[in-house]
């Protein structure tokens, strides 16, 4: 049996550093693509006078150098004066000043973005009037491919020579060291030789390939972040976004693996020593840039832990499929020269020593491959309704006979061996189609990572029957719920900008659609006592009037003694089942750097598990590597009880008040208010009452605000901490509530 000795203190200095630059790139704590979340002006808005600026607000950082904004009039010539610009204190935020001479009319927004945590490109338009509703026409649409950078075929194709590429060289790394090196030195030398020489060049052709796939991806890219593709578009690109970092550090790793690689000390050492560890270690590191710019870096709470594990599923991929690649490559093929006996005797001892290796690897995909469709689906339903997921059932339709191959050749083509000496020709069959599946299921995650990930598209649309207007002198927050087909409750919260709201103040909706039998159906809202608090008033109704799914038009009605009629429209769409329904529930979160103990203690009990199952436990190594697989487990459990993040039943919800300075104003003086006397005047938990509390109150200015959601600070604030905090409920309304998630916000900067 090959001895295996650790690697040298060098050796073990090497990789730590290696790994310590890749993690001190800073991941985004993001969404999956760079959605539009709000906008001021809103799309439809009236306003009465030219506003300061148009702002937009996104759920991504932004690419300074590369997103931008259009104004466009209703005829649809450019307003050349504007010129928007990345707020430098929020780089979610994207704005342009206006003149002070803009005409009344319709005006359109047109925006294109580039994500700086992924690299990917949203694009759209809205329009909003200057003036009054007389002063509303219908504008000219812009002309789209004005944003739109479309490589084509390029961008799949990039992909997934990247990951075949990556995957063949990792893969025949893993599998010279631990199968086809051990086994050939017990057996034909001439074999051993050409194994050797095959594997190597195997290894070199598939980073050769990774290189070509990453090249073409940094000309995909460029063609996605600046429309063309000049040197000075490639170079902007690669120097001056995010995905440039990730890209150079991706080619800075495979520069390295190419020079072990080359040369011959990997390949001709007769156990894993210094070179054979580096290798490895460095052949994992590769793969860590894929991860740092992949849907786990857009995970906005746990992104290290989503990384770690999206690192962990590739390596898993790689050591499977790649390892099946070199086997096949460098290992059956080669000992078709043998005589049938002989050739029986190496492929008997490699398939069980390659199936330890597989088997951890599925074990490992499989645990991390759950957790990623967790992160980024969330359930059955979101598979079936969004296209990322209907892609990734497709991934795993195509898994499926691959894990029925492995199947086969473990328990069938293996016992087989050993009696029959035809079934080495059985099992390269075999083999050659389970790479065939990997090609095409690679080929398939190629295309999904391109992909808006299933659980922001849902949560996407769930907002789309909240509304906020500021218009003439009123604030209107208006709430459909749960805005599908059949009964809704209609709620209209109104703020005035000064004074009081008059007592016979009247809130109506109109409702209609195209084809609407009875035409526009006109809802009385009614005003509710408990709705004053503070200067805002709540007005709400409940009825079945949203009959069929579809686009309808809204317009809203506030009517005041001695005033003109305050009016807005807004289109939206009714789905048959709420989409908030659809949304899955929060997936489980681990914060800080140690929470990434969790997935890598899973991985290495498995290793070590399925090591020291190879012969049952029976001998005194075995018996050592699983009493480490169950101290690494153990390990798992406790990081994962000590890292894991309170969930609310409002998690999830966004929140609908804009992070505006009039909005953090006016929850400094809830704050000032209700919190201070516990939390601090500014909110570092050293507020008057404390000596009398049961224990101190939070820190608002602390870290640990940064892990929780919108969602979870509005629910505490409404709801308390029991014991600590009352809950406000009563006292304040759901404008109130989000106004002063506003402000301990801005506590923290």
């Amino acid at each position: 049996m090959t001895s295996w000795r650790p690697a040298r203190t060098s050796t073990a200095i090497a990789l730590f550093l290696a790994l310590l630059v890749s993690l001190l790139i800073p991941a985004q704590s993001v969404s999956g693509h760079a959605y539009l979340d709000e906008s001021s002006p809103d799309a439809g808005d009236i306003v009465e006078d030219v506003p300061d600026e148009v702002r937009l607000w996104f759920t991504e950082p932004l690419e300074p150098d590369h997103s931008f904004i259009i104004l466009y009039d209703a005829t649809g010539e450019e307003i050349d004066e504007v010129e928007s610009r990345i707020d430098p204190d929020d780089q979610f935020q994207m704005y342009t000043p206006l003149p002070d001479d803009l005409p009344n009319g319709t005006y359109t927004v047109q925006w294109r973005n580039i994500s700086a945590a992924d690299g990917h490109s949203e694009s759209g338009f809205f329009s909003f009037t200057i003036g009054s509703r007389e002063d509303m026409t219908e504008p000219v649409s812009p002309d789209e491919d004005v944003t739109t950078g479309n490589p084509g075929l390029i961008e799949p194709l990039s992909k997934w020579l990247s990951f075949i590429g990556i995957t063949t060289a990792v893969g025949t790394v893993f599998a010279w060291l631990w199968v086809i090196r051990p086994t050939m030195m017990d057996h034909s030398q001439y074999v051993l030789q050409v194994a050797r020489r095959r594997a190597r060049n195997l290894a070199l052709v598939g980073l050769g390939i990774a290189v070509l796939g990453s090249v073409l991806a940094l000309v995909a890219q460029t063609i996605i972040v600046t429309l063309g593709l000049t040197i000075q578009d490639v170079t902007d690109t690669l120097f001056g976004t995010q995905y440039g970092l990730f890209w150079g550090l991706r080619i800075l790793q495979f520069a390295m693996l190419g020079a072990i690689l080359y040369s011959g000390a990997l390949w001709r050492q007769t156990r894993v020593r210094r070179t054979g560890w580096l290798a490895l270690g460095i052949a994992l590191l590769a793969l860590l840039p894929f991860s740092m710019s992949s849907h786990a870096a857009a995970v906005s709470i746990g992104t290290n832990v989503a990384i770690i594990n999206d690192w962990l599923h590739l390596a898993a991929t790689a050591v499977w499929i790649g390892g099946l690649i070199a086997l096949f490559g460098a290992a059956i093929l080669p000992t078709r020269s043998l005589e049938p006996e002989e050739r029986q005797r190496v492929l008997a001892d490699l398939i069980p020593r390659f199936s330890t290796m597989a088997i951890a690897s599925v074990v490992v995909l499989t645990l991390s491959g759950i957790y990623s469709a967790w992160l980024q689906v969330g359930s059955i339903s979101a598979m079936q309704e969004t296209e990322y997921g209907r892609t990734l059932s497709l991934k795993l339709l195509i898994s499926l006979p691959l894990f029925l191959l492995g199947g086969l050749n473990l328990m069938v083509i293996s016992p087989w061996m050993k009696r029959a000496a035809q079934a080495g020709k059985h099992f390269g069959r075999t083999v050659a189609a389970e790479i065939a599946l990997g090609a095409a299921v690679l080929g398939v995650v190629a295309v999904l990572v391109s992909m808006a990930p299933a659980r922001d598209t849902l949560e996407s649309q769930a907002e789309r029957t909240n509304f906020r207007f500021e218009h003439m002198d009123l604030t209107v927050a208006t709430y459909i719920s749960p805005g599908a087909v059949g009964q809704n409750n209609y709620t209209v919260d109104v703020i005035p900008d000064g004074g009081e709201l008059p007592e016979d103040t009247s809130v109506e909706l109109r409702l209609g659609r195209e084809a609407l039998l009875g035409g526009t159906r006109q809802i009385e809202l009614e005003r509710l006592p408990e709705g004053d608090r503070g200067r805002s008033v709540r007005f709400a109704e409940n009825g079945s009037d949203l009959s069929i799914p579809g686009t309808w038009d809204m317009e809203i009605v506030i009517q005041r003694t001695n005033e003109v009629d305050w009016r807005i429209d807004r289109s939206f769409e009714v789905p048959e089942v709420p989409a908030q329904d659809q949304v899955p529930g929060p997936p489980p979160r681990l914060e800080g750097l140690q929470s990434v103990g969790a997935p890598i203690g899973i991985a290495l009990a498995v290793v070590f598990g399925a090591v020291a199952a190879r012969h049952r436990f029976r001998t005194e190594p075995d018996r050592i590597l699983g009493w480490l697989a169950l101290m690494f487990l153990v390990f798992a459990a406790l990081t994962t009880w000590q890292t894991l993040v309170e969930t609310t039943p409002t998690t999830q919800a966004r929140n609908p008040i804009l992070s505006t300075p009039q909005s953090i104003e006016t929850g400094r003086e809830l704050y000032l208010e209700h919190c201070a006397v516990c939390h601090g005047p500014e909110g570092e938990g050293d507020g008057e009452d404390i000596d009398r509390l049961e224990r101190p109150p939070a820190d608002l200015t602390g870290p640990h605000v940064e892990i929780h959601t919108d969602g979870d600070i509005y629910w505490w604030i409404m709801d308390g901490i029991d014991p600590a905090m009352p809950g406000f409920e009563s006292e304040l309304s759901d404008e109130d509530a989000w106004h002063l998630v506003n402000y301990i916000r801005s506590l923290r900067e």
